[in-house]
Formats: C-alpha cells, sequence, structure tokens
C-alpha cells in the first residue's frame, strides 16, 4: 500500500470485520510495507528469548539422558510451547522457528517446540502457513469473549444502542 493508502488499523472503533478486511486486504504487501518501516520485533523478540530456549534444551537433554523412552510426544514437560497471538502473516512465527534452530545447532541439544498462531485474518493466516513454521493456526478474533458466541461487531452494536 502507498503512503497514501495506508490502513487505519489503530482506530479504537475499528469493528472485528473491519480490522478482519483490513488485514486481509493488506496480506500481500504487509511485509514489504512493516519493512520498510524498519519493523524488526519479531526478530528482537526471537532473539530475545535464545537464552530461555537454549537453558530449556540443555536440560532437556541432560533430562532425556536417563529416559529410554523415544517417544516423541509433545505433550511432556521439555516442550517448549508459544502462542503467536496476532501471528499475521507469519513473521513472528519464522523468527521463533529460526531462533529454536540456531539454539539446537549451537548447543547439540534440542528441546520440541510446538508454535500456535492465530489472527484474525484468514489472508494473513494463509501467508503463515506457507512459510511452515507453525504446528497449527486458527482464525480467531482476539476482541471476542471466548465464552460468548457473539461476534464482538455484534457486542459493540448492542451496546451502542443502550
Amino acid at each position: 500500500m502507498s503512503e497514501t493508502s495506508l490502513p487505519l488499523i489503530a482506530d479504537c472503533d475499528v469493528t472485528s470485520t473491519k480490522n478482519k478486511d483490513i488485514y486481509d486486504a493488506w496480506a500481500t504487501n504487509y511485509e514489504k510495507d512493516v519493512r520498510e518501516w524498519g519493523y524488526s520485533l519479531p526478530e528482537k523478540v526471537a532473539e530475545a528469548l535464545k537464552g530461555y530456549i537454549q537453558t530449556l534444551a540443555q536440560n532437556t537433554a541432560t533430562d532425556n539422558s536417563n529416559d529410554d523412552d523415544d517417544d516423541d510426544n509433545d505433550n511432556d514437560d521439555s516442550t517448549i510451547r508459544i502462542l503467536d497471538a496476532g501471528a499475521g502473516n507469519g513473521l513472528s512465527g519464522l523468527a521463533l522457528r529460526n531462533a529454536v534452530a540456531a539454539t539446537a545447532t549451537g548447543t547439540g541439544s534440542c528441546c520440541k517446540c510446538h508454535l500456535s498462531g492465530n489472527d484474525i485474518s484468514p489472508a494473513m493466516l494463509a501467508i503463515a502457513e506457507s512459510r511452515n513454521c507453525y504446528d497449527a493456526l486458527a482464525t480467531v478474533d482476539l476482541n471476542t469473549n471466548a465464552n460468548n458466541d457473539n461476534d464482538n461487531d455484534n457486542n459493540n452494536n448492542n451496546n451502542n444502542n443502550n
């Protein structure tokens, strides 16, 4: 998107549906646009987590050296579970997956990592899926109450009518 047609993304009156539409329309140019703005948070977060991942990998290697069970179960205590809430097109997922791989290479140890991502935009998630860095992806509206079947747009409309 050119500077004159940048999406409105920081407006408290943007509904979930409009937010989804904005990111769906922006999906193909999102990475180019945010990188031009100097966006590097995914890599910074992944770098910050490397120490934690390295410590867990070393502890896992020590713990597993006494374990004869070669079970490939992602539900044991040695699995790092990361939820990328608002995963978008997968920039953070890719950076996190690369950090796990680099840590394993650097330490000679490896820990399991289950990386899940969710986002409101199916178009952004399609790009994230093509990166092959997530174990699970889901379209989720983070503005809704998980215990409520009504979407955020309906809740906002109902609240405005009171």
